[in-house]
């Protein structure tokens, strides 16, 4: 047999375009990346990303260490979205002591007033505070 690996019939790709504001347009939506739509299809709560981040107080926002967002949601989900509010990265459960763990050592910090700021710009769409 001298099938093709890897490809998934009945999925077409779509078009990119651009959502950096190249096309003239800032776009403010928040997307999907690959390995976020690979953990939606495997029951990851990906979709819940949007409804979690309008939900979110200002104690529900983190830092990762390498500038990402990471957003607590309802039953111990997190999201983790790109710095600049693009994507959402991955979303996963994660009980409330793991969470505290990664606060301790150093993994996810608590944003900075100046952060918190820039959260807000960044989701001004969705954010409620």
């Amino acid at each position: 047999g001298g099938g093709v690996k890897g490809g998934s019939a009945g999925s077409k790709p779509r078009p990119s375009t651009p959502s950096n504001g190249q096309s003239g347009q800032v776009t403010n939506k928040l997307e999907r990346s690959e390995h976020a739509v690979l953990r939606s299809k495997e029951g990851r709560p990906v979709g819940s990303a949007i409804n979690d981040v309008q939900k979110a107080r200002q104690s529900d926002v983190l830092v990762q260490q390498d500038g990402r967002w990471v957003i607590k949601g309802d039953n111990g989900r997190i999201h983790i979205v790109e710095a600049d509010g693009s994507q959402v990265i991955t979303s996963f459960k994660n009980p409330s002591k793991n969470t505290n763990m990664r606060i301790q050592d150093g993994r996810w910090s608590r944003p900075s007033e100046s952060e918190l700021q820039k959260f807000k710009e960044i989701f001004s769409d969705y954010v409620r505070w």
